[in-house]
């Protein structure tokens, strides 16, 4: 285990490998052990989970108090997420992606960015033009290494359209950019998936854009995959920041938790929870564990934090800056079969926290490091209720 875990301590994306307990030990060569292949007899899952990071800290809109002012923020937002080249930053997760082929990959903060120039502000708008959809850009980069994945639950969470000033003259750099946020679950194309679900949730803060309203609505995914026989739910989800609204986040995680209540597979609940262990944060982690969540990170790795947040927002600090640990991967087996549940063999190493693990630019490949664990369950434990 502690080979094991030497040899993954540079990643930060969470795969979960579940089977049946056998009595071989895992070497530092045995891949199939680390890349969560399907051995015969073990009916292995693994899943990943990634918050590909918008590109900015979009939040900043907030500060505009007028109208012009909003140009300006939003034009330098637009800006910084040019800079920080989610083209560029999905090459390097593709290739973390590829290198262990998950069953399920879990994603937020899934963005499409539409751009209309002119601006309708100038009286002249012109069309809607797609820019940049972070879902196509990874999916493509993932085709380009032989890797085939579906979309098989997509949660809508908030819009908005602000208009941005790109440049000096109103007439033609005026525009209005459109982002759309969602929250994603992947699956692996010979993987059998079904009962895809989505859904806003009914508590979410309320933020005000240049005097104007405006609700940042979060939600989750799910999808229920079947390995060698066996299904689990994979859900990923992305509770709001304790900054933009704690009462809210803490009523999203009841809420969630209740819906997942009546679960008759084993539960994987995956993402950006934006809480941190032992309600150092928030108390949502809390409400997880009181509800019979295993956090497969603390249980693999004792005693060390594992942070996965964040990262300077331009991406270019020299050194990883992660002090707290807000990606989670939860589970939860409400019937363990035959008394299996999990062993104390867990990897969740972190991926993208390392200098080497940047992109060409050097940009780190997000904002907060992928997160990737493995368990495998063993005769007698077993999650319970």
């Amino acid at each position: 285990m502690r080979k094991l875990m030497t040899i993954l301590a540079l990643s930060l994306c969470f795969t979960v490998t579940l089977g049946a307990c056998g009595d071989d030990v895992l070497g530092p060569g045995d891949q199939d052990a680390l890349l969560g292949v399907e051995r015969a007899g073990r009916p292995d899952v693994q899943v990943m989970n990634w918050n590909l990071y918008v590109g900015a800290e979009i939040e900043g809109i907030a500060a505009a108090g007028s109208l012009e002012e909003l140009v300006v923020l939003a034009g330098q937002i637009w800006g910084a997420v040019q800079a920080t080249d989610f083209r560029e930053r999905a090459e390097a997760i593709a290739d973390y992606i590829a290198d262990r082929r998950p069953h399920a990959v879990t994603l937020q903060e899934v963005s499409t960015f539409t751009l209309r120039q002119p601006s309708i502000y100038t009286g002249y708008p012109g069309d809607w033009v797609e820019h940049t959809d972070f879902l196509d850009i990874l999916l493509e980069a993932l085709r380009e290494r032989g890797m085939q994945y579906t979309d098989a639950s997509v949660a809508w969470n908030f819009a908005f359209e602000v208009p941005a000033l790109l440049g000096p003259n109103l007439a033609t750099d005026l525009v209005d950019i459109r982002l759309q946020d969602a929250d994603v679950v992947l699956v692996r194309d010979d993987v059998v998936w079904h009962s895809p679900a989505s859904a806003n949730y009914s508590d979410n803060p309320t933020i005000y854009v240049g005097g104007q309203p405006l609700e940042i609505t979060r939600g989750f995914a799910s999808a229920v995959i079947e390995v060698k026989g066996k299904a689990y739910r994979i859900v990923s989800t992305h509770l709001t920041p304790k900054e933009e609204g704690e009462a809210e986040q803490l009523s999203q995680a009841d809420e969630l938790i209740a819906l997942l209540d009546g679960a008759i597979e084993p539960v994987f609940v995956m993402g950006d929870l934006n809480t941190a262990p032992g309600n150092t944060w928030t108390d949502s982690y809390g409400k997880f564990t009181a509800a019979g969540y295993t956090d497969l990170w603390s249980l693999g790795a004792p005693g060390d934090p594992g942070p996965t947040c964040c990262q300077d927002s331009d991406l270019l600090n020299t050194a990883s800056i992660l002090d707290r640990r807000f990606d989670l991967v939860f589970y939860l087996d409400p019937a363990p079969l035959d008394g299996i549940g999990l062993a104390d063999d867990v990897l969740a190493p972190r991926l993208g926290a390392t200098p080497p693990q940047k992109t060409r630019t050097p940009r780190w490949p997000r904002e907060h490091p992928g997160g990737r664990g493995i368990a495998r369950p063993i005769p007698g434990l077993g999650n319970q209720r």
